[in-house]
């Protein structure tokens, strides 16, 4: 399973790229905003701190179709490489994702809760879906057994769409993903650390 690095922190990612085998960087408006910087200017040097090969999946916030197509061709212009734009799978979401697909874009479909939006979303056009599954977890009871469950519908209908899974508490849930067979995972700085650590497992941490 590919593990990419979920943060905007500039030492924070290269820190892990020179320490850990790092495959990409997720990040979104949040925590870019957390590091006090204009948005333009941070997403364009997590891009060039990257090697060419690994991926940055960058998120917009836009509310309608329009607004989403408009801030996903901004973002595609002001960077170079290998990027993935992160739409959220809803009704003005999927028109957007399918649309931008058209185009060529490369879309990962977020805010994922259920394997149905999966489904949509890949049908839409998206290269990568990202379900929640701490949130998952909190709102419904099985954010793995969701993942499972949209790797098993992906291979069953031939999607060509990978599952990122994304929104941890803990390396247990971690674990369960790649139990569940999930291709990919986007993981904070903190708990690349936990992972990392050679202290015994505990569930929940």
């Amino acid at each position: 399973m590919k593990m990419l690095v979920d943060s905007a922190n500039i030492s924070e990612i290269e820190s892990l790229l020179d320490s850990l085998p790092i495959d990409g960087v997720t990040t979104n408006p949040a925590l870019i905003a957390g590091e006090k910087r204009p948005f333009k200017q941070q997403i364009k040097e997590i891009r060039r701190l990257l090697p060419d090969h690994l991926p940055l999946h960058a998120q917009i916030i836009g509310k309608d179709c329009a607004g989403m197509m408009e801030q996903a061709k901004d973002l595609h212009d002001w960077l170079d490489g290998n990027v993935w734009i992160k739409i959220p799978v809803t009704k003005e979401g999927l028109r957007a994702i399918q649309q931008l697909s058209k185009e060529n874009f490369r879309i990962t479909g977020t805010a994922v809760y259920t394997a149905a939006q999966a489904v949509l979303a890949a049908k839409a056009g998206a290269g990568y879906v990202a379900p929640y599954v701490n949130r998952i977890d909190n709102e419904f009871g099985d954010g793995a057994g969701t993942v499972k469950t949209i790797v098993g519908l992906f291979s069953m209908y031939g999607f060509h769409c990978k599952v990122l899974a994304a929104s941890f508490k803990h390396k247990g849930q971690i674990l369960s993903v790649m139990e569940a067979g999930s291709h990919e995972a986007t993981i904070s700085p903190a708990l690349f650390g936990k992972l990392a650590s050679i202290s015994r497992y505990r569930p929940g941490y």
